[in-house]
């Protein structure tokens, strides 16, 4: 989190797949030991960082991938699955598919304001001609 593609290219090496997605987004998949990592950049920067591996997380590396992410923000656990910095400034949630997920707090909000206005478009537009 925080860092710009070249930095993430110099830490994980050799990208698999690199593309331009929508509202300014861009993405990355990048491999790295037994981890496959997914970078969001946005505004430039990584907003959201996910990673991947055959098999459950242990509890040691959830929290290297934390501290990792997080620098010295403290992590306070959520539930089960979900974790966030003290400071809000900083999410991560384990998905349905054991992938672990971290993700800013400012662009969490863009992301779901902007998902949240597609579904609006689509049901409006169901309506339209009424």
């Amino acid at each position: 989190i925080g860092e710009n593609y070249n930095q993430c290219q110099a830490r994980y090496g050799q990208v698999y797949i690199k593309y331009d997605g929508d509202r300014e987004r861009q993405y990355a998949l990048f491999g790295k030991s037994i981890f496959k990592i997914n970078v969001t950049i946005w505004k430039n920067t990584v907003h959201q960082i996910g990673y991947a591996k055959e098999g459950d997380f242990s509890d040691a590396e959830i929290a290297y991938i934390l501290k990792a992410n997080g620098g010295d923000k403290p992590w306070r656990q959520m539930s089960e699955s979900r974790w966030i910095t003290k400071d809000g400034a900083l999410r991560a949630v384990m998905d349905d598919n054991g992938n672990m997920n971290i993700l800013t707090s400012e662009y969490g909000h863009y992301y779901w304001e902007g998902q949240s206005k597609q579904v609006q478009n689509t049901e409006l537009e169901h309506l339209r001609g009424l």
